[in-house]
């Protein structure tokens, strides 16, 4: 049905527009990707002077500001933490194979970039699925927003 379709959809940046207005997400959005687009080519720099492990701490720091930012939503607050994040997220991306290259033999390389991958493509699944169980029976929109960026705060700890 459509009120159950419209449940779903809402979860992150819909319940973050409710806050600070649609076109200020759509703008913070650009943002995030513009600063993930210039930082890409300087990444490789850093993780090469930094390491793997501590580019992969860094830039994971970095997203976590986002996450916590939309706890409590503010436009200013979500264009800076969206530029921090796309920092981030071009440091955690190269990184991440980086370390895994650097920790895998010739003959295991393909088993582990396989698993490495199929978990990354299978965090779609698993978070749609845990969307889907937050929001069944849900209504409070504050609630969800500080229950799924909980989660990812989290997760993304970890």
């Amino acid at each position: 049905s459509k009120q159950w379709y419209q449940r779903r959809v809402r979860v992150l940046p819909t319940v973050i527009k409710e806050e600070i207005g649609q076109q200020t997400v759509y703008y913070s959005m650009a943002v995030h990707s513009l600063s993930a687009a210039l930082t890409c080519p300087f990444s490789m720099f850093i993780i090469k002077h930094f390491g793997a492990k501590i580019s992969l701490v860094l830039g994971s720091m970095c997203c976590l500001f986002f996450y916590l930012s939309v706890i409590v939503p503010s436009g200013t607050a979500l264009f800076i933490t969206q530029s921090i994040f796309g920092f981030g997220l071009a440091l955690v991306r190269p990184a991440s194979l980086k370390f895994l290259v650097q920790n895998s033999s010739p003959s295991t390389m393909g088993r582990d970039t396989g698993i490495h991958w199929g978990w990354f493509m299978s965090s779609m699944i698993w978070g749609n699925a845990i969307a889907l169980v937050l929001t069944k029976n849900t209504t409070d929109p504050d609630w969800l927003r500080m229950m799924v960026y909980s989660i990812l705060a989290t997760l993304r700890g970890l």
